[in-house]
């Protein structure tokens, strides 16, 4: 894009007020979650402060770990929405690897546990940022648009219907545009996840909790999605129904050795 020059001497600018100590740790961490996800010319700049704030001063960077993450899905979906579709997976593994990947390994001991605590809670939590509405709401006239920019975000015009006498669920086949969003941010949520350099113990936490999830919480949801004949399935048993097929595929995913291969074992399964 031509503003990349001006946005590169912004990056600049910062870094120079961060040496200079007159810039505040937890909003110069805030204002780099989003270009080090989904801004092409600033991504390496970008991750590059964020693992210098997550070394040298991890306790500004935990508290806004959440916020930063909803930004970065934010700023993916208006930037470089392939990424989030099935056709850029393979560009969303490398981003997520440089953005989150670097900066987790890079935290201390608690650093790393707060990483991993925020990315479960708003992964079991979609339900919650169903009815939240973490990302800022799409306006009237984009969201309107069936194609360009937003198509994977729509099905298009090749989004499929239940046929009749199928007897497929219509929710199964026929998600609407919110319901595709809260899709792809358990996406989002879950390839962060995959693409961090985790220890064994830490892999075990991971699995852990998503066993206790599907355990304690997503089986009444699982059981109202097979027997919801009419398609009728609210938001709520939705995200859990989402959460829980993410978490399967993330316990998965952990039977490989690396962050890469983790990610692509999430995409195969």
């Amino acid at each position: 894009p031509a503003d990349a020059p001006v946005r590169a001497r912004a990056l600049a600018a910062a870094r120079a007020l961060h040496r200079a100590g007159l810039s505040h740790p937890g909003a110069m961490v805030l204002a780099f979650f989003a270009p080090a996800f989904a801004d092409q010319a600033l991504r390496r700049g970008a991750s590059a402060m964020l693992c210098l704030l997550s070394r040298q001063q991890p306790q500004e960077v935990a508290p806004v770990i959440a916020s930063g993450v909803r930004r970065a899905f934010s700023a993916l979906m208006w930037q470089s929405p392939h990424h989030l579709s099935g056709s850029g997976r393979k560009g969303l593994a490398r981003t997520l690897m440089e953005a989150a990947g670097r900066s987790f390994a890079a935290s201390r001991r608690s650093g790393r546990t707060r990483w991993l605590r925020v990315l479960l809670a708003e992964l079991h939590g979609l339900d919650g940022w169903h009815h939240q509405c973490h990302t800022p709401a799409l306006p009237a006239d984009v969201a309107a648009l069936p194609r360009g920019r937003l198509a994977p975000f729509r099905g298009g015009k090749n989004a499929s219907r239940p046929e009749p006498g199928s007897g497929v669920p219509g929710h199964t086949l026929a998600w609407q545009p919110e319901e595709h969003m809260l899709l792809l941010y358990g996406r989002f949520l879950v390839g962060i996840l995959a693409s961090l350099p985790l220890t064994a113990s830490e892999i075990e936490i991971v699995v852990e909790a998503c066993n206790r999830f599907l355990e304690l919480q997503a089986a009444s949801a699982m059981s109202l999605c097979e027997h919801d004949v009419d398609g009728s399935l609210d938001g709520s048993t939705l995200a859990i129904c989402v959460a829980a097929v993410l978490s399967h595929a993330f316990v998965h995913a952990t039977t490989v050795e690396t962050g890469s291969s983790r990610v692509h074992a999430l995409e195969n399964h």
